[in-house]
């Protein structure tokens, strides 16, 4: 069994009521990689700290969701 992580911007636009505009300019991402974000759900660990830092998120389970695969 094998647990992965994930970076949840759906999840982060809801909690915050934001536009993907408004994250983009809060976290200095582009739209572009933000909505490459969204739809591959891969970001790699200094994009997760940019955004959680520009977020001043120390909760990281706030924007990770966790998916379990049986395989």
């Amino acid at each position: 069994m094998s647990i992965y992580f994930y970076l949840d911007i759906d999840k982060i636009l809801k909690q915050r009521r934001w536009t993907l505009s408004k994250l983009a300019e809060e976290t200095g991402i582009s739209i572009t990689q933000l909505c490459n974000i969204r739809a591959s759900k891969r970001a790699s660990l200094n994009t997760v700290n940019k955004i959680a830092s520009s977020l001043n998120e120390k909760d990281l389970s706030k924007i990770l969701s966790f998916e379990e695969n049986s395989k």
